[in-house]
Parts: structure tokens; C-alpha cells; sequence
């Protein structure tokens, strides 16, 4: 879940950037904010499912 959400908040700031909302300079801070959040996230999954295999 937490993976769509950040997608699609993206999807969001791209749409906002269409529609001259934001900047293209907000957009490229939210993609590097993005980028750190989704490592974040694949890591921790990652953990989850090694956690769950050394359970077993």
C-alpha cells in the first residue's frame, strides 16, 4: 500500500506540474524525495520478507 500511495502521490506533482501548480523545480525536489522514500520502502520489505523466511 505504502508503495501506490508514493506512486501515486508522483502521479499527483506530475499532474500539478501540467497544470501549472508547481514549478518543475518543486517536481525535481519531490522526485529526489520520492527516489529516498521508495529505497526506504523496498528495503524494508525486503527485511519483512527475510524476517518472515528465517521465522519459518
Amino acid at each position: 500500500m505504502a508503495r501506490g500511495s508514493l506512486s501515486e502521490t508522483l502521479d499527483h506533482m506530475i499532474i500539478a506540474l501540467d497544470e501549472n501548480i508547481i514549478s518543475k523545480e518543486v517536481l525535481i525536489a519531490f522526485r529526489a524525495e520520492y527516489d529516498a522514500c521508495l529505497k526506504l520502502i523496498n528495503g524494508y520489505i525486503l527485511y519483512l520478507k527475510k524476517q518472515k523466511i528465517d521465522d519459518l
